[in-house]
């Protein structure tokens, strides 16, 4: 929380800059959902990753990305009750930028509490909140780090149905993907689960 915040700050006083390098978005997905996988386990959760063998490469501060992955599907995990699906997924979209998202079939967001989730410490309803716990921190900060980055978050969500959230990085960010072998290319949908 206390990291948070402090990224927070920064990036408010203008602080923060991006240490920007190309970046296999395929590779640092697995990574974030390996991370989070005892999480997943625990709350007896299903994550799917889909991401197309062909998916260019992304120019970008992993770390500062990986935050953004990492913040999305913990919320998922938070708020998603057991026997639930998540999944995650990267894609190039019809303007020709990428777009990350991640999607659960949790408790949702009413259309009253969509923006204001987005802004530091702001949770949804007081009973989510109390039950659910945390200081509102992950999408602010989602946001934010997004848009040092030229991008845009978006949430879609109904209430006992599930939230999407869509970070879109623009066109001028994708790289073209350097060559591999086969042995190294970027896998097909994998599905973690226990």
């Amino acid at each position: 929380v206390l990291n948070d915040l402090l990224d927070i700050s920064r990036i408010e006083a203008g602080f923060l800059t991006l240490d920007e390098n190309v970046i296999d978005v395929q590779r640092m997905m697995r990574s974030c959902a390996r991370m989070l996988n005892e999480k997943i386990s625990a709350a007896a959760l299903t994550l799917t990753l889909e991401i197309p063998s062909d998916l260019p490469a992304l120019l970008g501060d992993e770390t500062r990305l990986r935050q953004v992955v990492i913040n999305l599907l913990t919320n998922a995990v938070k708020f998603t009750p057991a026997g639930g699906n998540i999944s995650a997924s990267a894609s190039i979209v019809d303007d020709g930028g990428l777009e990350i998202t991640v999607k659960d079939t949790g408790v949702g967001i009413s259309k009253q509490d969509l923006e204001r989730v987005m802004e530091p410490f702001q949770q949804a309803e007081q009973d989510l909140s109390r039950r659910y716990g945390g200081v509102g921190l992950g999408l602010s900060l989602a946001r934010n780090l997004t848009e040092l980055h030229d991008g845009t978050i978006n949430l879609e969500s109904e209430p006992g149905v599930g939230t999407l959230v869509r970070v879109h990085l623009p066109a001028d960010r994708v790289r073209a993907y350097p060559a591999q072998d086969a042995e190294n290319a970027p896998g097909q949908i994998e599905t973690l689960s226990d």
